[in-house]
């Protein structure tokens, strides 16, 4: 069963590949109309579904983006004794101003 469906979604990407590709590069026709009467056609093409199309298969025109995965920051570790007086604990950060010292009641 689960076959069946993959191979409904693999060809339902390859009719909207198909459609987004005629329409970005073949174009359709559009009427044109004249007091209410039919004067000729328009050849009309999407730009937006070129755009996309050119980037997916050209990589000069796709976005130019770098990432830096160097960190050179660091994480701050405090080492704490396990709390066994939660109000004292409390009253000691506030003293450092760790902490605001009005707690918003829940």
């Amino acid at each position: 069963m689960e076959e069946l469906v993959e191979m409904a979604h693999e060809f339902y990407r390859e009719k909207i590949s198909h459609v987004i590709h005629d329409r970005a590069v073949d174009g359709w026709e559009e009427p044109v109309y004249y007091q209410g009467e039919c004067i000729g056609h328009v050849q009309k093409y999407s730009d937006r579904l070129l755009e996309l199309q050119a980037k997916r298969h050209c990589p000069e025109y796709r976005d130019k983006s770098q990432v830096d995965h160097n960190v050179t920051g660091g994480v701050l570790l405090i080492p704490t004794a396990p709390v066994t007086d939660p109000e004292a604990y409390m009253e000691e950060l506030r003293k450092r101003k760790a902490i605001p010292s009005k707690v918003v009641p829940e």
